[in-house]
């Protein structure tokens, strides 16, 4: 098995992008890379691990390699670089890139390559006139270019949104353009690659990871597909067991609320569960419980006790499971909706609760305004009025009690 491989695309790169920091001189609309440092880190890396590089431009040939040197007593190996003008000390030691593993440098090489539109061949590749060629021998960069699928994605999305691709199968790892730029100690139940633009480090890694996150959970909050959404959303354990869902679509909030039915609320990721419970208050999309008497009881006993003091309940009652976290009530639609969990705490907490909706929808009253606190003070003033107004009075008592007989019959 051949232990070359060769990269050749079309165009003569400039040999200041392999020998000075910070040139990058790529031709594509949108180039994966972009520092003007990654084939110098390529080739110290490949270097040090005992690898061999040949880069040729054109028909000019140019080889790298080794040689000791020392800095203020400390020892340095050097790059050097031998082509048809002679040889030159390069301006870099071994030591750059020295913490880059061989897939990486594989990554960095492939992706100029693709950036020129060129291809990859497991032999000795002719150089050609116009043409760039890199020949790479090495048992380690040859096994990461056989497993390039790894490093970078040749499958077709299951879905895209506009920042984030969903493509098939389990992994650890984000991608961004196609090209692998993160891994993470927990595996995805798909594969993520990013679309929207972001900021990379030098060693093509991302530079803010949770920008990453927030566009994933984004994608899958706005998918339509139920199907697709099950193994992301019941992947608890893993990377989206970390996502943070907001303000999801219609589909996504009823994919959820049907998973919980199906499979149990604790087999859903619990940030989807509360996206879920807010879209449904959001648009009064709650399932109705399937109430015992006693609750039924409780219910038309507190609208019997607000009829009698004047406050007559005409609209529907719905009651939930649940309403959400926190929340025990709320009007929509010209309905009120109850959580079971206020049913279930009655008395006066499931009255003023009633009451409150009610006057939501009759009143117009917004939650926490200062409009709906004066009424509610007003309120309770008044019906401090009332009782007083209609207490039984004690009758008067006189200033001095009679001493009781049996006690004058004491005898002292």
């Amino acid at each position: 098995m051949t232990s070359t491989v060769s990269l050749s695309n079309p165009g003569l790169i400039p040999m200041e992008a392999v020998t000075t920091m910070g040139v990058s001189a790529k031709e594509g609309e949108n180039p994966i890379g972009f520092f003007g440092t990654g084939l110098k880190y390529a080739i110290a890396s490949l270097l040090r691990t005992s690898h061999k590089i040949t880069i040729w431009r054109g028909l000019d040939r140019f080889d790298f390699a080794k040689e000791p040197g020392e800095v203020r007593g400390k020892e340095f190996d050097f790059i050097r670089m031998t082509g048809p003008d002679g040889s030159e000390r390069l301006g870099f030691t071994t030591h750059l890139g020295a913490h880059w593993e061989t897939w990486q440098v594989f990554r960095e090489v492939y992706s100029n390559c693709l950036d020129e539109e060129g291809v990859l061949a497991f032999k000795r590749v002719e150089p050609q006139a116009g043409r760039t060629t890199i020949w790479v021998t090495g048992a380690a960069f040859a096994g990461a270019a056989r497993e390039r699928d790894k490093f970078f994605l040749s499958s077709e999305p299951l879905f895209k949104s506009t920042l984030v691709e969903v493509h098939p199968g389990r992994s650890d790892g984000i991608y961004y353009r196609g090209v692998l730029v993160a891994r993470f100690g927990k595996t995805g139940a798909y594969t993520y690659n990013l679309t929207a633009s972001m900021t990379l480090t030098e060693d093509r890694t991302l530079k803010e990871q949770h920008y990453a996150f927030s566009y994933i959970a984004h994608a899958l909050a706005n998918c339509p597909d139920a199907a697709l959404l099950e193994a992301a959303l019941t992947n608890v354990g893993g990377l989206e067991g970390d996502l943070s869902f907001n303000s999801p679509c219609a589909a996504f909030s009823e994919a959820v609320m049907a998973l919980c039915e199906r499979r149990g609320v604790a087999a859903v990721l619990q940030s989807a569960v509360k996206a879920a419970e807010l879209w449904a208050q959001r648009e009064a999309r709650v399932k109705p419980a399937n109430l015992s008497e006693r609750e039924e009881d409780e219910i038309e006993d507190a609208k019997m006790f607000l009829a009698r003091i004047g406050y007559e309940i005409t609209q529907p009652i719905v009651v939930a499971e649940t309403l959400g976290p926190d929340v025990f009530g709320m009007a929509k639609n010209e309905t009120i909706y109850l959580a079971r969990l206020t049913i279930n705490r009655g008395g006066n907490f499931l009255i003023g609760t009633i009451l409150e909706e009610h006057l939501h929808l009759t009143q117009g009253f917004r939650d926490e305004s200062r409009r709906f606190q004066d009424f509610l003070i007003d309120l309770v003033v008044k019906f401090a009025k009332d009782a007083a107004h209609t207490r039984t009075p004690r009758a008067p008592q006189p200033a001095f009690m009679p001493v009781a007989r049996e006690l004058e019959e004491i005898p002292f």
